[in-house]
């Protein structure tokens, strides 16, 4: 009698451990293997949360992200392999480049359902989810680390992590969709996902080649100041051990969103020289925050030069030097990246490449130049 009241004991224990709290889980995408974020917030039996998956906006690589917003209930104490969580999910399927909402696409729903589960991957316990009405799944280890502390709030009461932010990791882009948060960054194309969690972003970085725990994916937790301008944070390899390193970022000089005012990309297999000028046109005064260049060269990049903008009356604004980031497969210096700063009046302006001879350019591109164009509206 006195052992079953111990495993009765136990069991409201576990029952209640997880109420109220927040617990995170890192695992991957049953389809292509991507990293994926799960977020489960117990309050008794009803459960909220969030599923993320980061979008990918390469050459030759378009895939599409995810940004779930769960609401469900709990048919027991949770991680017990008889309990399922089950509720409707909204928002959807991210675009890989613009990372909004795919909307208006039977392919794409925007509302559905969900079910998890535990379950076994590679012999280890491991927690699935599986959304419908795509059927898709997604694998997580089992036993998620809890990230919410007594007092702390989730969701709108926080800032908005939406914008361009300049860290010790490279310039990083992120998006906020309700509590869910994705983004991308330079050091060696790195992608980030988490939830907010009151003043804190946690969540996953993961980065080429593997994208994997434990050596090119982890753990990172980020703490927004009060004025929303600044973040401190740490990072680890995997998601347990100690924190491996800092990550630290100022918010860009504006809170202005970048538009990409030129884009001239391609799937198709890529040749040198373009035989067109690649060209675009302001309607109003902009300042140029950032241009891209691709230089695949049959798979061996090309030491970075100089990139400059030539105007119709043929003045030239730059050239600025450029610094190189990797391609497909790891190629150095696939691409050539400026950030000019520069405010650019209303015309017609034309992208000069210091070395057109390696610069990519195919009959999808009508003979341009493989080229992005990012700008924010002058102040």
């Amino acid at each position: 009698m006195k052992f079953l009241m111990l495993l009765l004991l136990l069991g409201a224990f576990h029952q209640t451990a997880l109420c109220e709290t927040t617990v995170q889980y890192s695992g991957y995408t049953e389809y292509d293997g991507r990293p994926a974020e799960l977020v489960l917030e117990f309050n008794g039996a009803a459960v909220r949360g969030t599923l993320s998956v980061a979008p990918v906006c390469e050459q030759y690589v378009h895939l599409t992200g995810v940004s779930l917003s769960l609401t469900g209930t709990a048919t027991g104490p949770w991680e017990d392999r008889s309990t399922t969580i089950s509720g409707a999910w909204t928002g959807g399927d991210l675009s890989p480049c613009t990372h909004e909402y795919i909307t208006g696409d039977p392919a794409y729903p925007n509302t559905g359902t969900f079910t998890i589960s535990m379950t076994t991957a590679g012999g280890k316990d491991a927690v699935r989810l599986v959304r419908m009405p795509t059927g898709y799944g997604y694998i997580f280890q089992a036993k998620g680390s809890r990230v919410t502390p007594a007092g702390v709030t989730t969701g709108s009461a926080a800032c908005d992590w939406s914008g361009r932010w300049e860290t010790n990791w490279g310039t990083m882009t992120l998006q906020q969709v309700g509590d869910s948060v994705t983004g991308d960054y330079t050091h060696d194309q790195g992608r980030i996902a988490g939830r907010v969690v009151g003043n804190k972003l946690i969540g996953t970085w993961s980065e080429y080649p593997t994208y994997s725990p434990s050596s090119d994916a982890g753990d990172a937790e980020l703490t927004i100041s009060e004025d929303c301008r600044t973040f401190t944070g740490r990072w680890r390899y995997g998601s347990v051990g100690e924190w491996s390193g800092d990550w630290t970022g100022t918010r860009a000089s504006t809170e202005a969103e970048e538009t990409l005012i030129l884009e001239t990309p391609t799937l198709a297999a890529v040749y040198n020289a373009p035989t067109v000028p690649t060209i675009f046109t302001l309607e109003s005064s902009m300042k140029i925050t950032k241009i891209r260049t691709y230089h695949w060269n049959s798979g061996q990049g090309m030491t970075p030069g100089s990139i400059s903008l030539r105007d119709s009356a043929g003045n030239t604004y730059g050239p600025w030097q450029a610094y190189g980031e990797p391609g497909m497969g790891g190629v150095p210096n696939a691409y050539w990246v400026v950030e000019p700063d520069v405010v650019l009046p209303p015309g017609t302006y034309e992208v000069v490449d210091s070395d057109p001879s390696t610069w990519s350019q195919n009959s999808e591109t009508g003979g341009r130049g493989v080229a992005w164009v990012y700008a924010i509206p002058a102040e």
